[in-house]
Order: structure tokens, then C-alpha cells, then sequence
């Protein structure tokens, strides 16, 4: 399998010094400085009204004692001295469980519920306090890493691969901060990535992340068809240079529209 030599994506900036590494189709679910609460969207796909009941009511734990970090390291359920999003229904035999393991293995360790909930800013600082790790933000697993040059830009790269039969696709992302060559690597987590797209972003600056809505409230809108132009200058859209669509009569040229307002206005 073929492996290309890498690609610039351009760079980013990260003036918190805290990068969250996140699929970007999940980002809705970040709630910043609050406690997090259950994207109800996504609870409807459960066709079990107790569980979803029982999701509503997740707890997060820490895990306590002289012995927390062996302890948690031990019991392997998540990174870290944290167990979040622990739906209700599991809460008392995970505790339970958790006991019998450390009285098992003569760990002085407990867990303890987090009141309020642990907000997903706040779960990127324990990460951080851990050297890099992965946690779950709504059952889904991100991961955080402090330490990051606040004042620069920091160039990103890509390098994809052939994989046979499903195609080119991204191998590896790597983000370049000095110019020397690394000296070890370390495993600090897994993301998930269900929708494809995968963000690199300034663990502050998601305080700002409008989710699949325009800041500006505009939208970017492509036409095709016979009357490109007209339908473009209804909705009176600021236009780039046409270009033919690959395959199509050269009639059927499309025309690429930006800063259209949000809303469809009526076309005659």
C-alpha cells in the first residue's frame, strides 16, 4: 500500500496551550464550563424509555483514597483517577464492583460522586494535569494535551495512504512545533470519528463553536442548471466565476454563491 509524502494543512494557533482533539461532527455536545447535560437529538435513537431515563440521569465519579491512581490504573474502566458519564441504572454496581476490586488487591480506594457534574473544560484540565489522555464527552472519547506554545502559529501536516480496496485516506496528522526531530512517542488516547472530520482546536476557543451555524448568519449555496445567474440574483448572492459541472451538457454550468442570508427568499 502506497504512502504519499506529506500534505500542509496550514496551521493553528493555541493560545490556551490546551489542544482538544475531537471529531468535529460531536462538537455539539461540548458544554464548556457547565456541567454537561444529554443532547436530547441523539437520546431519541433510544427506543428504551428507561434507559433513556437512566441516560438523563448519568453521574461522574473520581476515584479517591491513598491509593487512587494505582487503584484507577488498576481497574482500567477509563484514563485517569475519573469515571464520567456513568449512566444511572450502572452507577451502584460500579461502585460495588469497584470495592471488590480494591479489596481484592488491598488498594485504599473509593469512588466518589462529583456534584455538580464535571464539565468537559474541567475534564480537559485533569487530562492535561495527567501528561495528555483520552476522556469521553458523552460516551464518546476525545483527547486533550496542554503544553503547546501559546505565541505561535503551529504548522499541520498530513499523510494519507492507499488503502486497497476503501481508497485514499488520511494515515496520519501531525502537528509540527520545532524544527528537531522527536525523540519517543507515547499513546495518549483514541478519538472517535463517526463523522469523518476530525478537529484540532484551542480548548478555549470552543467556548465559541457554533455548531453547523454560520457566525455571520450567511451561508455558501451552490447553483447548477440553465439559470444559474438569475436564481443567484434572486437571492441576491455575491457570486464566484462559474464552472462547468464534469460529466454534464455545457449548458448545466454551476456557479458558486456566498454570503447568502440564511432562509430561502421566494424566487419567481
Amino acid at each position: 500500500m502506497r504512502i504519499d509524502a506529506p500534505t500542509s494543512l496550514g496551521s493553528i494557533t493555541c493560545p490556551s496551550g490546551r489542544l482538544v482533539v475531537a471529531d468535529t461532527g460531536y462538537l455539539n455536545l461540548w458544554s464548556g464550563d457547565v456541567p454537561p447535560a444529554v443532547d436530547e437529538d441523539m437520546l431519541s435513537a433510544v427506543d428504551d424509555p428507561a434507559l433513556r431515563e437512566s441516560i438523563r440521569a448519568s453521574v461522574d465519579l473520581a476515584v479517591v483514597g491513598p491509593d487512587a491512581e494505582t487503584a484507577a490504573r488498576s481497574f482500567n474502566r477509563q484514563p485517569g483517577t475519573w469515571l464520567y458519564d456513568i449512566p444511572g441504572h450502572g452507577v451502584e454496581q460500579l461502585v460495588g464492583v469497584f470495592a471488590e476490586h480494591c479489596q481484592a488487591h488491598g488498594f485504599d480506594a473509593w469512588l466518589e460522586r462529583q456534584e455538580p457534574r464535571v464539565a468537559h473544560r474541567e475534564r480537559v484540565e485533569h487530562a492535561v494535569r495527567a501528561g495528555g489522555s483520552e476522556f469521553i464527552m458523552n460516551g464518546v472519547p476525545i483527547v486533550a494535551i496542554g503544553g503547546l506554545p501559546t505565541d505561535q502559529e503551529i504548522a499541520v501536516t498530513a499523510t494519507s495512504r492507499d488503502f486497497g480496496n476503501i481508497g485514499v485516506r488520511w494515515e496520519s496528522v501531525t502537528l509540527r512545533m520545532r524544527s528537531t526531530q522527536p525523540t519517543s512517542t507515547r499513546l495518549l488516547g483514541h478519538v472517535g470519528v463517526d463523522a469523518a472530520r476530525l478537529s484540532l482546536i484551542d480548548a478555549d476557543g470552543l467556548a465559541s463553536w457554533r455548531h453547523e451555524e454560520p457566525i455571520d448568519g450567511m451561508a455558501d449555496v451552490a447553483f447548477w442548471g440553465r439559470s444559474v445567474q438569475e436564481a443567484a440574483a434572486g437571492f441576491g448572492a455575491s457570486c464566484r466565476r462559474p464552472w462547468k459541472t464534469p460529466g454534464r451538457r455545457p449548458v448545466e454550468s454551476r456557479l458558486m454563491a456566498t454570503r447568502i442570508p440564511r432562509g430561502w427568499p421566494q424566487v419567481p
